[in-house]
């Protein structure tokens, strides 16, 4: 499984940077077209242009899928990714690879994760207490 992390660009870093998902509608005027969140619904959509990708890697080099991803029924997929999650969490915060050069994941942050087909992206949103799945959008169209 490949992944891809984005931090948000440093125009909306001081408005929008470590704001969780709660905060972030909040934070714009009403007459005007928020930079970052584009719908507040059930499954939040993103403006993927309101962040920049920082890096990209393979989960094998970072401790693998496969200590996450497992065919046990009383683990759901959902678990899993969040287990995954979580351990890229630390990952990114204590025991960075050796050419990630960016600042620590956190708040705000968000994650995508694709099969090698790059097929069935699933994006993530790092909140306050737990990862949160969400949509990217590009304001000039769809983003894939």
């Amino acid at each position: 499984m490949k992944y891809e992390i984005y931090q948000i660009k440093d125009e909306y870093r001081r408005q929008y940077g470590f704001a969780n998902l709660d905060i972030l509608p909040m934070r714009y005027r009403e007459d005007t077209d928020h930079p970052v969140l584009i719908s507040n619904g059930v499954v939040p959509v993103l403006n993927i242009d309101a962040y920049n990708k920082v890096y990209e890697g393979d989960t094998a080099s970072i401790g693998g899928i496969d200590r996450f991803v497992i065919n046990d029924p009383a683990n759901p997929m959902h678990k899993q990714q969040m287990r995954l999650l979580e351990h890229m969490f630390e990952v990114f915060n204590l025991y960075h690879p050796s050419d990630y050069r960016a600042p620590s994941m956190s708040v705000g942050d968000l994650v995508v994760l694709y099969p090698y087909d790059d097929s069935n992206r699933e994006a993530f949103f790092c909140d306050s207490f737990s990862w949160k799945p969400i949509e990217l959008m590009s304001r000039s169209g769809s983003w894939s």
